[in-house]
């Protein structure tokens, strides 16, 4: 029992990122992983085996660790930032300009009908 948990939590931890796994997302790992091993259960017909409730267990990574972590999760929402900033003057910029290029080709138009 406790190989088929340790593969069942290897194989849906694997599949997400560590930010993930240390924040965001351990309900859905902890729901993901109850589910994956009730499944595999079934399938070894192992009936009478029931579990309710999955909890993972606390983390705190080293001090050296956490530090890195906190500087990724930093570095990551600057960039975020960035990205964000220069869609902003793009779709300042780009509609401007796209209405100045408008009004340029249809100035000589109203010039001829006004002469």
């Amino acid at each position: 029992m406790r190989d088929l948990s340790e593969s069942v939590m290897r194989e849906v931890i694997g599949d997400r990122t560590v930010d993930e796994v240390l924040t965001i997302g351990r309900h859905d790992i902890e729901t993901s992983t109850l589910k994956r091993l009730a499944d595999l259960l079934f399938a070894v017909r192992t009936r009478n085996f029931k579990s309710n409730k999955l909890q993972l267990a606390t983390v705190r990574p080293p001090p050296a660790v956490q530090a890195a972590s906190t500087m990724s999760t930093k570095r990551s929402r600057e960039k975020q930032t960035a990205i964000n900033q220069a869609w902003a003057v793009y779709n300042d910029a780009v509609p401007n300009a796209r209405g100045r290029r408008k009004s340029a080709r249809n100035k000589p138009r109203r010039m001829r009908f006004a002469a």
